[in-house]
């Protein structure tokens, strides 16, 4: 999208002469890039009602493990290991697994286990200022690690007991998401999540407020353009 909208804008500058033109077409990509890369961003799926509902999505290994049953959420394995996800309803898992939880939001929940400490699923988002993150958590073995990171640091917290998990950092401009089982005493992790949340800055530029911005600076321009013409 971003390519697309500056070989537009560059096509357009070539059919244009004068150099104010230029200028109204380069801001009008600026505002464009600014909205879609980074003002405004929602977490994908956050309830996990979308992806592979009918099979157990697994990664044997370290690092990166590819999507996981719930699209827009990705394995990561800090620590070599098998860890499995599976989207789970009130009454079933693909894997079979016995006493699930009743999803919080939505039809489907994700379950997580692993035989490793800190792996789990992650999601890379567009920047945005946030100020907390939160998800809902049905522990079954072990501890779960909340992280949301962005350039303006590295914020954690981990939860030992079922229910809300809010991690709390002010305003920080936030682009990933990191749900992680920590595992019990000998590495075991099987958890519940649902309902995913990033509350954003209300107070932080949002894309109406950048684009009316822009379009004020336009008129200023265009304004001067005329009475140049004019003189």
């Amino acid at each position: 999208l971003v390519l697309e909208l500056w070989h537009h804008a560059s096509r357009l500058e070539e059919k244009a002469h004068v150099t104010n033109r230029h200028l109204l077409l380069r801001l009008l990509v600026l505002g464009c890039l600014m909205t879609y890369l980074g003002f405004a961003s929602a977490i994908t799926n956050p309830s996990f009602e979308s992806g592979n509902t009918t099979a157990v999505v697994s990664f044997n290994g370290l690092g990166y493990g590819g999507e996981s049953a719930a699209t827009g959420w990705n394995i990561w394995n800090n620590t070599a290991g098998l860890t499995s996800t599976e989207l789970c309803t009130s009454a079933t898992c693909p894997s079979g697994a016995s006493s699930v939880p009743a999803p919080v939001d939505g039809t489907y929940d994700i379950h997580i286990t692993s035989n490793g400490s800190a792996n789990g699923i992650y999601q890379i988002l567009p920047q945005s200022y946030a100020t907390t993150a939160g998800v809902y958590l049905n522990i079954v073995t072990g501890s779960v690690q909340v992280d949301a990171i962005g350039p303006d640091g590295f914020f954690s917290e981990t939860f030992t007991s079922s229910g809300l998990a809010t991690l709390s950092f002010g305003s920080s401009r936030i682009n990933e998401i990191v749900v992680y089982g920590l595992g019990n005493t000998v590495g075991i992790s099987d958890f519940y999540a649902d309902a995913t949340t990033l509350t954003l800055d209300s107070s932080a530029p949002e894309p109406t407020t950048l684009l009316l911005s822009l379009g004020g600076l336009l008129t200023v321009i265009g304004a001067a353009r005329r009475r140049r013409s004019q003189s």
